[in-house]
């Protein structure tokens, strides 16, 4: 029997479970270039299982990022120093100074106020190691540290990065289970998204990244089962950081999920109203005015600019120390919507045979979060359904265009730590690479549909 007979005729015998993201469309043949090479070096070959080099790369992957947590736990400083680069949860240290705000007492409103808060970041951050932090946030995730700062702010911080290591691993598995990914290769694609960089970095900074997948992903799991309310409510946790909840919220008013919306709104209703009972009404008054003073805060915040994954960054970047930067930068964010409708329209068919299509929500989510002006490598995560739905086309030899899908994929993976690049050239890399993915999925999806393959 040949190869590609042999390879139909495993495709023949596969179970519903195994096809639940392309339906039963006989098993494509791939010819052995270009793609063919990574495939069988990263993921498992059927004959052979699992060999020597295979299981090495597989625990490799599965030990980084435990290791660089207990470094990052137990290793670093202390925000008081001495050395900022390596503080243990450096990014946490806004919020520990919110809780302290907040415990203090001074009234809970004053928190967005910029001397006070300044006052509380030097009585924690002795070492002056952290301008530029202020209350950017909404009240909740000071809340929250608050609740936790009883048991003291080095300990909690320790088990926060652990917490968030755990909270990765369930998102990246309830994501996989949401995509229906039982096929042969799931174990390689979990391990890969595990120990990606937009992964890590979250731990290496003290970034919440972890949880935002998780609750990205009970979202995703609730609203394949048809749970749409519930499905809602798990994504309106995003709000706590509303750079992640808006691309979430466009992609679900695109893809016409009026139900998850109004679940959304349900929750965000409910996270509203129980921080209201922890502090009152003025905090979030007190918030309000903060933003009414910044009317474009991701400006203010508008740092490291190579480690941003937007439309905007794209074409702003080359003009940032010039006049034009913020418009330009503003006419990029409405081209990445342009570009969200776009693919919107290319969806239509796929939607209406469809509308929980997985493939379909996580092209729309990361087209809607190429659009969010604010998005920097460690909020990737919201990449992760639909790298799991590239990396599916690819270990599958499923797709129409191998060698660019493997291109894009592979250079996604690693551009978050290629932003020196970036930096150094004064232009947006990782822009333009999650713009190749996003444009390369898009075409997948369609030719899928057009060529009669069932996209779940």
């Amino acid at each position: 029997m040949s190869t590609c007979e042999s390879a139909n005729a495993a495709g023949a015998q596969r179970t519903r479970s195994d096809s639940t993201l392309e339906g039963h469309s006989p098993h494509r043949c791939a010819s052995p270039a270009p793609g063919y090479a990574f495939a069988s070096v990263i993921f498992r070959d059927d004959k052979t299982g699992w060999d020597g080099a295979a299981i090495s790369i597989a625990v490799m992957l599965l030990l980084a990022p435990v290791a660089l947590t207990f470094h990052m736990a137990h290793r670093g400083d202390d925000p008081a120093g001495p050395d900022p680069r390596y503080t243990r949860g450096y990014d946490m240290v806004q919020f520990w100074v919110g809780a302290a705000v907040l415990e203090s007492s001074v009234p809970p409103a004053d928190l967005y106020d910029a001397d006070t808060y300044a006052r509380a970041f030097d009585s924690i951050v002795t070492a002056n190691a952290g301008r530029g932090y202020g209350p950017t946030y909404p009240p909740p995730i000071y809340q929250a540290f608050g609740a936790v700062d009883g048991i003291g702010q080095i300990r909690a911080t320790k088990l926060l990065l652990w917490l968030y290591l755990l909270a990765a691993g369930l998102g990246i598995a309830l994501l996989l289970r949401s995509a229906g990914y039982q096929v042969k290769n799931g174990v390689e694609v979990g391990l890969l998204l595990w120990s990606a960089p937009a992964a890590l970095l979250g731990v290496s900074t003290g970034q919440s990244s972890g949880f935002w997948l998780a609750f990205l992903a009970a979202g995703f799991v609730l609203w394949r089962r048809e749970k749409k309310l519930l499905a809602g409510v798990a994504f309106s946790l995003l709000c706590i950081k509303p750079t992640l909840a808006a691309p979430v919220v466009l992609a679900l008013v695109l893809a016409s999920q009026w139900r998850v919306i109004a679940g959304f709104a349900l929750g965000g209703g409910l996270l509203l109203a129980f921080s209201i009972s922890i502090d009152g009404v003025e905090i979030w008054r007190g918030y309000v005015d903060m933003m009414l003073r910044n009317p474009d805060l991701t400006q203010q915040l508008w740092l490291s600019l190579e480690r941003h994954f937007s439309f905007r960054s794209l074409v702003s970047v080359p003009f940032r120390e010039t006049s034009v930067a913020l418009p330009v930068g503003a006419l990029g964010s409405v081209a990445a919507v342009m570009l969200a409708i776009w693919f919107r329209q290319k969806l239509t068919p796929t939607l209406a045979s469809a509308p929980h299509s997985f493939p379909a929500l996580s092209l729309l989510l990361g087209a809607c979060a190429f659009a969010t002006p604010h998005l920097l490598d460690y909020d990737l995560v919201l990449y992760f359904p639909l790298m799991i739905w590239a990396s599916y086309r690819i270990a599958e030899k499923r797709a129409h265009n191998m060698g660019l899908g493997i291109a894009a994929l592979s250079a996604f993976y690693v551009v978050p730590i290629a932003y020196p690049i970036s930096a150094r050239i004064h232009f947006s890399v990782g822009s333009l690479v999650a713009l190749l993915l996003l444009l390369w999925c898009a075409s997948e999806v369609s030719q899928s549909y057009s060529k009669g393959d069932a996209i779940a």
